[in-house]
């Protein structure tokens, strides 16, 4: 399974610096890609995915029948590793029944947050990739230290994410 690796940046306009150097880290660490809040949305920029962030029975029917992609949140308030294999499952047979083939819709979900040390995220994202079967992750960026933490996800976490998922 190919895993692409990247993180999602909210920009600050009071620490402009800030959001610079939180894309560039990304870069020049080799994530795959960093996805940035912009408001207000522009038409011209949608030439690229629509991933639906879908968690009802309708939208994940919606999902299966017309999306590219399924863009949840794991972690939080939001889903657990236990709600996704059926939410998947609701998917694949919208699909079906819509004749399109499940694995062509793009499975990426944003990790909104690691737990433990530095170590243990690659273990972490790697179980998300393969375990739970999404191939793109958006990794939220802490308030504390962002482009530490950028740098070491970028470095460290993701070329033994990418091996252990392949």
């Amino acid at each position: 399974m190919r895993v692409r690796l990247g993180i999602f940046v909210v920009p600050d306009a009071t620490d402009p610096a800030s959001t610079v150097g939180q894309m560039l880290a990304a870069d020049e660490t080799g994530l795959d890609f960093v996805g940035v809040q912009d408001h207000p949305y522009q038409g011209r920029f949608f030439d690229t995915w629509t991933l639906l962030g879908a968690y009802g029975p309708r939208m994940l029917r919606l999902t299966g029948r017309l999306a590219d992609g399924w863009l949840p949140s794991l972690g939080g308030h939001y889903l657990t590793p236990e709600d996704v294999p059926q939410r998947q499952a609701a998917i694949d047979e919208a699909a079906r029944a819509a004749g399109r083939d499940p694995g062509d819709i793009e499975r990426a979900v944003n990790v909104m947050g690691l737990e433990g040390t530095p170590a243990s995220w690659a273990q972490q994202l790697a179980r998300i990739a393969t375990d739970l079967h999404f191939s793109t992750l958006l990794v939220g960026v802490p308030d504390d230290d962002p482009i530490g933490f950028i740098r070491r996800l970028g470095e460290d976490t993701a070329p033994t994410v990418r091996e252990l998922a392949s």
